[in-house]
């Protein structure tokens, strides 16, 4: 399922056991950068969500110069606990985008 318009698409994928969710990963690929959420949960509830967030390696010479080397740089790495009902986030557009992969990993498919 997608979440995010990117350059190179986005996915939410979710694990259950029956009914019960135990972790949801979401990714999107943008030309720069590579946003990546991890979520994991317990009973169906979730305790913790990481966020990562690397540059897209780049070949700086010769014939491709400029193409993807598949070699990626973390730059930004940190992880929320889910507190008091919520996840705690200062970064206003980190807690949005969480919120909205929680629902979208949680709304009935098709």
């Amino acid at each position: 399922m997608e979440w995010q318009q990117s350059c190179d698409g986005s996915v939410i994928e979710t694990v259950k056991d029956q009914s019960k969710i135990l972790g949801i990963r979401a990714s999107t690929v943008h030309s720069a950068r590579i946003i990546e959420w991890t979520i994991h949960c317990i009973d169906g509830s979730p305790v913790t969500a990481e966020y990562r967030e690397s540059t897209r390696g780049r070949i700086s010479e010769g014939e491709k110069t400029g193409e993807y080397s598949g070699t990626n740089q973390l730059t930004r790495i940190e992880t929320f606990k889910f507190q008091n009902g919520r996840f705690e986030i200062p970064d206003k557009i980190l807690g949005e985008e969480l919120a909205e992969i929680l629902t979208k990993a949680k709304a009935p498919r098709d």
